[in-house]
């Protein structure tokens, strides 16, 4: 008897639907860079319908589909398509701006699990609601912060938190392309490593418009256990940056666009009585290979009530009110600085 797949639907087919696997320079750091790759290669789902708004768009993915011997129907209405399939899992994979009313309205439908992309929504209060919807109507709801279900980046945040390091001096994070876009990726890795958040200041940065729907701020931390540092937004039009530095007591830990180096305190050569610290091996700290196959694997086993959602609506809200929080004083401050 063969085996029922999860029936699977994704409504918005741009780059994290299934472009970026077109990439070879994406395809070198993830086999299954995208929702696409990640259902195809995972054998408890089946992707049985798609929509986009575009029709260039949907002939583009046809021929996809078509090369890879697969049958997908693609729709240009995503109500028509959830009302016309019987869907077990609905991927959100559109714009940023529609995320919460989509689900919101998927909801309503009766759709019982959601893969929404991050982040859910550029306001705090949209997103609240709706993941108060969602917990009232019994649906499930995924985000797709993807390091929150790679099994290399929970065996790091474990590490930490048993204090391999020592005690954290301090973080520093470099990022680009918007708060909520690409740093709340950073915000939510932070607060996985050292808790709750009790101070987030959004700060002046004259490399960007304060008053962008997303934009690229500089913000200091302080969390509730002492730990604080920096995160620094930088301007995407000279290069792409994602960066994370962690120095403890012990030792260091630096990532470069999940490329991990590990530093450990050891006796100086050159100085009597210091101490430096000195490059260990980085091999397997970090993987990203598996790209989005591990959101599925944990959607798939939290289905079958065997794993926990390792990014529930409730985890995402955490960065997204740091980031809030962090732009609504640098919006001021800009302000009441302009005014003087």
């Amino acid at each position: 008897m063969a085996k029922l797949k999860i029936r699977t639907a994704i409504i918005g087919l741009g780059k994290i639907a299934h472009g970026y696997e077109d990439d070879k320079l994406v395809l070198k750091r993830m086999d299954f860079p995208t929702h696409f790759s990640a259902l195809r290669e995972h054998s408890n789902f089946e992707l049985v319908a798609t929509q986009d708004i575009s029709a260039k768009v949907r002939t583009l993915f046809k021929r996809k589909i078509k090369k890879n011997k697969l049958s997908v129907t693609i729709y240009s209405d995503w109500q028509k398509m959830v009302e016309a399939e019987k869907l077990e899992l609905v991927v959100v994979a559109t714009n940023t701006d529609s995320h919460a009313k989509i689900c919101d309205k998927l909801i309503d439908l009766g759709v019982k699990n959601i893969l929404c992309e991050k982040p859910i929504s550029y306001s705090l209060e949209e997103s609240k609601k709706l993941i108060k919807k969602a917990e009232k109507a019994g649906c499930v709801l995924f985000v797709n912060y993807f390091r929150a279900f790679n099994d290399s980046y929970a065996r790091l945040i474990k590490k930490i938190k048993s204090r391999f390091l020592g005690r954290i001096q301090s973080f520093d994070v470099k990022y680009s392309r918007g708060i909520f876009n690409n740093g709340t990726h950073m915000i939510d890795l932070l607060i996985r490593m050292f808790g709750e958040v009790k101070t987030a200041r959004g700060v002046k940065n004259l490399t960007c418009n304060f008053f962008e729907k997303d934009p690229t701020i500089n913000a200091s931390l302080q969390f509730k256990n002492g730990i604080s540092g920096y995160i620094h937004g930088l301007n995407n039009d000279f290069y792409n940056i994602f960066e994370l530095d962690i120095l403890g007591e012990k030792g260091r830990i630096k990532i470069i666009n999940d490329k991990a180096e590990l530093f450990l305190r050891g006796k100086s050569k050159l100085v009597k009585g210091c101490s430096v610290l000195k490059i260990q091996s980085s091999k397997n700290l970090i993987s990203i290979k598996d790209g989005l196959y591990p959101v599925y694997e944990n959607i798939y086993l939290n289905l079958k009530n065997k794993e926990k959602n390792k990014c529930s609506g409730k985890d995402a809200l955490k960065s997204l009110e740091v980031a809030d929080k962090s732009i609504r004083i640098a919006r001021y401050e800009c302000a009441h600085t302009n005014k003087k």
